[in-house]
């Protein structure tokens, strides 16, 4: 669990540092230097909509959004999770945005097409104590994205 934080402590000051050296004094430069590389591909997204919920419960279930519809993909935090994307181009992960503890991502539709989120979870313990013996976990969900 401290590694995790550790982790997470140290990817923030490595953002924070990369701001400071390569934005404006702006502290919102960075998302919008990366808003406007969305609006160039087509996506803009909505910030006043609440984005669509995913949960352990919706595994090996399809989602059907509209094109720039946003979904959460809110797992928990018992497990340390990574998430692949098959079509990165019909969904992607929006990375600028703060998300809560038990919380894996907000996820934009900037295109039209089908894509698969595979989530794998592996147990957030020490290593050597029983629990850490247990196997990863593996949940799909399937979005598929309309005009």
């Amino acid at each position: 669990m401290v590694k995790r934080h550790f982790f997470r402590i140290s990817l923030t000051f490595l953002v924070i540092l990369l701001c400071v050296t390569n934005c404006t004094a702006d502290v919102g430069a960075f998302a919008i230097i990366q808003l406007k590389g969305r609006e160039q591909n087509g996506f803009s997204p909505a910030p006043n909509e609440a984005p669509i919920i995913l949960t352990l419960e919706n595994n090996r279930q399809t989602m059907i959004l509209h094109k720039g519809e946003n979904i959460e993909l809110i797992l928990g935090n018992s497990y340390f999770w990574v998430v692949f994307i098959d079509q990165p181009e019909v969904v992607s992960r929006i990375w600028n945005v703060l998300i809560p503890d038990n919380s894996q991502g907000i996820y934009a539709s900037p295109a039209i097409g089908n894509a698969s989120l595979t989530a794998v979870g592996t147990p957030t313990c020490d290593p050597g104590f029983s629990d850490c013996n247990q196997p990863p976990v593996y949940y799909v969900f399937h979005v598929k994205v309309i005009p």
